[in-house]
This record gives C-alpha cells, structure tokens and sequence, in this order.
C-alpha cells in the first residue's frame, strides 16, 4: 500500500483491493479474505465479497512493531496478494540544546 502510520492505530487510508478478470473486467461478488502476515495488528473487516466495481475496502489497524509489517489478501481460484505498510512510534523525537551562561 506504501503507507506508513503510526504502531497500534489505523492507517491514515483504508486499504482498496480490486479483483479484475486477465481481460481487465471487475469481478463483482468474489469473496476475498484477509490475514494478518507480521507486525500483529488487525483488519475490518477480515473477509468480505467485492463490490460491483470488483473492490475491496478495509481499515488495517497495525500492531506494536515498529517495522514494515504484512497482510495477505486470499481469494479461491487467485494466489495471494501481500500489502504492506511500515509501523512507525508515535513518539516525538526531543532535542535539548543546552548552553551554559556565563
């Protein structure tokens, strides 16, 4: 997906997948279904039938590693398709600049 999103949160962006024909033709009514790969984490919703268009839309809440982390997408009759986004720390990060005066 090339997102990037902070640990234990959603992504910024849903994830949208689109089951096509080799023609190019949308799939409509093909279930698809989804699992968490690495990093922990979890989808909404984690299966679920492509719409008219041949779309798939989920949330992917990702887990406490701050790493690339991974789902796969199944579907009967296609292999699977791995997404992945990088978990990031919420963090801020500080600087101190400290000086003495004299």
């Amino acid at each position: 997906a090339g997102q990037a999103g902070e640990i234990n949160q959603a992504l910024p962006m849903p994830i949208v997948l689109r089951a096509v024909t080799a023609a190019g033709r949308p799939v409509p009514s093909h279930r698809i279904t989804f699992l968490v790969s690495t990093g922990g984490g979890s989808v909404t919703p984690v299966s679920m039938d492509t719409n008219s268009d041949g779309e798939v839309s989920i949330v992917w809440t990702l887990g406490p590693q701050v790493a690339t982390q991974t789902i796969t997408a199944n579907s009967a009759g296609v292999g699977p398709v791995t997404v992945q986004a990088v978990g990031m720390d919420a963090a801020p990060l500080l600087r101190a600049d400290l000086r003495a005066t004299p």
